[in-house]
């Protein structure tokens, strides 16, 4: 398989998954919606960022699958320990939208302005993942 063959492969995956993203985004939005999110939403939430941090770095998206690994590990936290979502978890959440948001704002843009269009947000320092 050719370079090219593999990049327009890549390139088909990650456009697939973009539409996934938006979708999973969704679903997390449903949660964080939510006075009181029930052990149905933390499984959900649970499922979609699991699903995100397996695929995202594959595609060229390393930064949104450290954020929904980060999340991840929190919400298996909370599974563990209570069954619920946690302020804690909540607030992970919270950055695993804002920058999913973000990543699919700014594959928009590069649709719009072809490649010379910045690349996908990277974590900046108050982005970073917090010390437990």
């Amino acid at each position: 398989m050719t370079t090219d063959v593999l990049g327009a492969a890549i390139e088909r995956l990650r456009f697939k998954f973009l539409g996934l993203l938006r979708q999973r985004l969704g679903v997390v939005r449903d949660c964080l919606d939510k006075d009181t999110p029930d052990a149905d939403d933390l499984e959900t939430a649970l499922f979609v960022v699991h699903k995100v941090a397996g695929s995202a770095g594959t595609l060229d998206l390393k930064h949104l699958g450290d954020v929904a690994r980060h999340c991840e590990e929190s919400l298996m936290i909370d599974q563990q320990e209570t069954g619920m979502i946690s302020p804690r978890s909540r607030a992970e959440l919270e950055r695993f939208a804002t920058f999913a948001r973000a990543v699919l704002d700014t594959q928009r843009q590069l649709n719009r302005n072809g490649p010379t269009a910045p690349h996908p947000p990277r974590m900046t320092a108050s982005a970073e993942p917090s010390a437990r």
